[in-house]
């Protein structure tokens, strides 16, 4: 086996996760084969997403509280968007959270 290159020369990060015997014997539920890249990339989509919704909730929370640094539009000094805001970053939060969870079990 090649350290650098991995399992009989195929690249490390092309590798799939092969199911074990005692992944077999417990039945497909707790099987450790994921399909290549599939995981990866929802993690990051949910990643992605989240922060940008917890910038946006940031950003009306303070185009609701009218804070001098946030930009000026339709939503300056309305108390709604305060609301609005708390939830899209709490969605976000969660978002990103998730995406966290979902790494470390894979």
């Amino acid at each position: 086996m090649d350290v650098v290159r991995g399992e009989e020369g195929v690249r490390w990060w092309r590798r799939t996760v092969r199911p074990d015997a005692r992944s077999i014997a417990r039945g497909a539920a707790y099987c450790k084969y994921k399909p290549a890249g599939t995981i990866g990339r929802m993690r990051f989509a949910a990643l992605a997403l989240g922060i940008l919704l917890v910038v946006a909730g940031l950003i009306w929370i303070a185009q609701g509280l009218n804070l001098p640094f946030a930009p000026r539009s339709f939503m300056t000094a309305d108390r709604a968007w305060v609301l609005y805001g708390a939830i899209t970053a709490v969605t976000g939060a969660v978002f990103v959270g998730w995406a966290r969870r979902r790494g470390s079990e894979g």
